[in-house]
């Protein structure tokens, strides 16, 4: 659901002949072994569409993009963001109990943010400025 979006953004932002297959992409994926490891990975994925609430709304008071020209993917479930979030805290606290998983779970969540920020070339060497 979220890449159709993410390719339409990036023919808006770059024009029609934009090339999807010329973007980098993750590799070096997180392990999806278990249903607890795809609740952990989905955890972050999902946490990022609340985070694109706040970033659509940044791009629209500073850029002029909205949904329609460059910015649908933060913007992914419209009007139902919260109620799809709820649905799924719901059902990944109700299955982490079930299974008895809720380590596993965090694990694959601090793993998946790890492999993205990896992948984003995130990590930055913080240094103390000379007095």
């Amino acid at each position: 659901m979220k890449i159709p979006l993410l390719e339409r953004d990036l023919k808006n932002l770059n024009g029609e002949d934009f090339d999807p297959s010329s973007l980098v992409l993750c590799r070096d994926l997180p392990a999806l072994d278990s249903f607890a490891q795809v609740i952990g990975c989905l955890y972050v994925l999902e946490g990022a569409t609340l985070g694109g609430q706040i970033i659509g709304r940044h791009l629209r008071q500073n850029l002029n993009l909205s949904p329609e020209n460059g910015a649908a993917v933060f913007n992914s479930y419209g009007e139902r963001v919260w109620q799809m979030w709820k649905a799924f805290s719901a059902m990944a606290n109700e299955q982490a109990e079930i299974l008895k998983a809720v380590k596993e779970i965090i694990a694959s969540a601090v793993n998946t943010f790890t492999k993205f920020d990896t992948w984003l070339g995130a990590r930055t060497e913080i240094t103390k400025p000379e007095s």
